[in-house]
């Protein structure tokens, strides 16, 4: 479990590439959670689907369903109030708030009362670091993603570099053979990751070998 980091990675990038406030960025957020969003398809399927895992958190639940524990339905609006009330006060007091404020003695209450692992602590120390991203080619295309501790950047580009050893686009879209090929492809880069992934400021992790078409090469010939 991580120290939640956007709040501070996205202030980070305001403050460094943007040309407005935090509150000001932060106003259309907060006035879609408080007036509400109507309900699509699309969300009321995820409802649905996420309640049996949402069950462990009565908080989530007292978010996103009704007081019957019914799923908000297509076409009813749904607001956020709470989330409205903690990006004001990220907008009224900086990322103070949530690091060091009444958002991180509520998140530290939570982690206390449900064997959490965060301290107020984790979260004041807490500071976002600028990194190279992971960058690798895939037929003719660059391809640029997350470095480390995120591990999507590099199973990414490990996938596309075994991919490209095949004629996957001769195999059909969604064919039988297709999805063979990615579960296979998926299968050796989830393995790398479970064995190799973390946070380079505390581990060594072998970026560029695991990135290289050589490594790519040698996994595509295994059977």
């Amino acid at each position: 479990m991580g120290v939640p980091g956007t709040v501070a990675g996205l202030a980070m990038a305001l403050e460094k590439y943007g040309t407005i406030s935090l509150e000001r960025a932060l106003q259309p957020a907060i006035k879609l959670a408080e007036d509400g969003m109507i309900v699509d398809e699309d969300l009321y399927n995820s409802l649905v689907f996420a309640k049996r895992n949402l069950q462990k958190s009565p908080a989530s639940l007292a978010i996103f369903y009704k007081a019957d524990g019914s799923p908000y339905q297509i076409g009813e609006n749904f607001k956020q109030p709470d989330l409205a009330n903690s990006l004001k006060l990220i907008a009224n007091q900086g990322i103070k708030a949530f690091y060091q404020g009444e958002i991180a003695d509520k998140i530290v209450r939570d982690m206390e009362a449900n064997n959490g692992l965060i301290t107020k602590e984790d979260l004041a120390k807490y500071k976002p670091i600028i990194r190279e991203p992971i960058e690798g080619k895939y037929r003719g295309y660059k391809v640029y993603s997350m470095p480390p501790p995120s591990s999507g950047g590099v199973h990414l580009v490990q996938m596309l570099n075994i991919l490209e050893k095949f004629p996957i686009q001769s195999l059909g879209h969604n064919t039988s053979s297709t999805l063979h090929l990615m579960v296979e492809t998926m299968k050796f880069a989830y393995a790398d990751r479970f064995k190799f992934m973390g946070d380079t400021d505390f581990v060594d992790v072998p970026i560029k070998r695991l990135i290289s078409k050589k490594y790519a090469d040698q996994i595509g010939e295994k059977d």
